[in-house]
């Protein structure tokens, strides 16, 4: 004891020698500073302080005092509870081997490098959670920093869907697990593709397009500070399907047509298979390379490329031409009736062979009689069509089309023949009319044709003067009427033609007359003022006829064929003749005269 006192004596001692003015305090006390550990080689933190001997000596009496120490950051300030995490830890005044706790769970190995840095091992298997900081030197009250690291619970990986994707094409795929955190890394067969959006329990990522070979692949996905999570054999990346060759090469576009596929890397349950944008029915998996299927009717001629599209992967063409639809060409070999009149609307048979198209058909074909277009047109079979052939045309002799959807028309030459049909006229009523007015007439006959509103009605003359008003009553019957002003004379032929063709004629059949001659026998008064009515006898009046007072016409009223009213017109007083005027013919004036008050 004696020695180790001795020794504690002369270390004391050397260290007063060496101190300098701020290590001592010059009073009636000092200070000493004593170093942590024999063997440290940093300044001591631990100050005694007592009464000085006035001769340099070191007290023997004194108190240990604890400089102030704080907790500036922590870094990292998370972890996994999976793995360790080396941490550093920055403040004030640390002392040399320090007590450190996350929470309750002490660091491995925490040591102060400085009196301003700590470092040391979080261990695995903390719980996860928010926790205190808590640093203490030796001896001396702990500082704590709250709520100053954060453990996590390592992320877990389940399921990666969809599972499978074609290597030419991208594939957006979503990883489900738990614990995931922002800046996750997904990889497949070890490298990175690109990551979206981080949730919890998911992660949306993009498998790139052209990236791997087809096979199959783990899929990790690995946490910041975290190792590594795999999925075994997780995904799948498949060569897309390989078109080489379609069987039959061409079909006319309106057959249905059954066909065999053949290439490699086909898979059962194929979505979609087309020809151009045609898409085949009936799919029938046979094999990874064959498979068959149909290509409806009614489709564009053309040349196309071969598609398929496996279930769960992009549509993948053949990249060449690979089938024609070819336009079918029809035939004409008869039209039956083969002619009609060209007033009539008329159904009509076509016979021949290639005809193409249904009754609802998108491309029903074009059938045409000279430039007249058919309507009605149905597809009965290959070998005929119905259709209908419109009313009013221009007679003459016309080929027959028939041209299927895009292809190029058969055509019988001068198959069909439109006639004009000529009228007949068996009689007219009334058989006369009187020249000085219009004469309303039915005529009747035969093969009338048209309607009151028809463009090209037939053309109606008695004498060669066109009746006006025709109405085609139906085909034995028409209506018009003759205009006044005629000559009389007759009887004249009756005529009807019709459109295009010669004109039917009933000869002798109408006459027209003269009125009787018109007499004036009395005027009822002698003298008046204008605006006096006036009576007027005489004979053969006719509805219309005028009265005149000179050369003045009056307004007159037709009373009867033996009387009518006139009023005396403004005119200047004085004598004027009486003379009354029928329809048609010269005016008769009466022997005596009318004063004009």
């Amino acid at each position: 004891m004696k020695s180790v006192a001795l020794v504690l004596s002369c270390v004391i001692s050397m260290m007063l020698i060496a101190c300098t003015n701020n290590d001592l305090v010059k009073n009636d006390s000092f200070a000493v500073r004593l170093n942590d550990s024999v063997g440290a080689t940093r300044a001591p933190r631990y100050v005694q302080q007592g009464s000085s001997t006035g001769s340099g000596a070191p007290a023997t009496t004194g108190t240990l005092v604890n400089p102030t120490n704080a907790i500036g950051s922590i870094t990292p300030n998370a972890g996994v509870n999976e793995v360790t995490h080396f941490i550093t830890i920055t403040g004030t005044e640390f002392e040399p081997n320090p007590i450190v706790l996350i929470g309750s769970t002490p660091v491995v190995g925490a040591v102060s490098v400085s009196d301003t840095v700590i470092t040391g091992t979080v261990p695995t298997g903390i719980a996860p959670g928010v926790y205190d900081v808590t640093v203490q030197n030796v001896g001396m009250a702990p500082v704590v920093m709250p709520a100053a690291f954060t453990v996590y619970a390592p992320a877990t990986v389940t399921v990666i869907s969809p599972p499978n994707g074609v290597l030419n094409l991208p594939i957006n795929v979503t990883i489900s697990g738990t614990n995931f955190r922002s800046g996750a890394v997904v990889r497949i067969n070890g490298t990175a593709i690109t990551v979206g959006t981080v949730g919890g329990t998911s992660i949306s990522a993009t498998v790139p397009a052209n990236t791997f070979t087809a096979g199959v692949y783990n899929v990790t996905v690995q946490n910041p500070g975290e190792l590594v999570k795999t999925l075994s054999s997780a995904y799948t990346v498949e060569n897309p399907p390989v078109i080489t060759a379609i069987s039959p090469s061409s079909s006319y576009n309106y057959n249905t047509t059954p066909v065999t596929v053949t290439g490699n890397y086909f898979k059962p349950g194929i979505l979609t298979a087309r020809i151009g944008a045609f898409t085949l029915t009936g799919i029938s998996y046979v094999s990874p390379t064959t498979f068959t299927a149909t290509l409806a009717a009614n489709n564009a001629p053309g040349s196309y490329t071969v598609s398929v599209q496996n279930a769960a992967q992009g549509l993948e063409t053949s990249g060449s031409t690979l089938f024609t639809l070819n336009a079918m060409t029809a035939t004409v070999s008869s039209v039956t009736p083969s002619s009609s009149f060209n007033y009539n609307t008329t159904a009509v048979t076509i016979n021949g062979a290639n005809f193409v198209g249904t009754p609802t058909a998108l491309f029903n074909p074009t059938v045409m009689i000279g430039g007249w277009t058919l309507t009605g047109v149905t597809v009965v079979n290959p070998t005929t069509i119905t259709g209908t052939l419109a009313a009013n045309l221009t007679p003459g002799t016309y080929n027959v089309t028939v041209q299927n959807y895009a292809a190029t028309a058969g055509t019988l030459t001068n198959g069909f023949t439109i006639n004009s049909q000529v009228a007949t006229v068996s009689s007219i009523t009334p058989t006369s009319g009187l020249n000085s007015g219009s004469t309303a007439v039915t005529i009747t006959g035969t093969n009338f044709v048209g309607t009151p509103t028809a463009v090209s009605n037939p053309a109606v003359a008695i004498n060669g003067w066109a009746l006006t008003g025709i109405a085609v009553v139906n085909s034995t019957t028409i209506t018009g009427t003759l205009s006044g002003g005629r000559p009389p004379g007759g009887p004249y032929s009756v005529s009807v033609t019709n459109y295009g063709a010669t004109g039917g004629a009933l000869a002798g059949a109408f006459t027209v007359t003269a009125p009787p001659v018109v007499t004036v026998t009395n005027v009822a008064a002698s003298s008046g003022t204008p605006g006096t009515v006036v009576t007027i006898a005489g004979t053969n009046f006719l509805s219309g006829a005028v009265v005149r007072f000179g050369g003045t016409n009056a307004s007159t009223t037709f009373v009867s064929s033996t009387t009518l009213q006139a009023t005396v017109p403004a005119l200047t007083a004085g004598s004027y003749s009486v003379s009354v005027v029928n329809p048609f013919q010269a005016a008769v004036t009466w022997g005596g005269s009318f004063t004009v008050l």
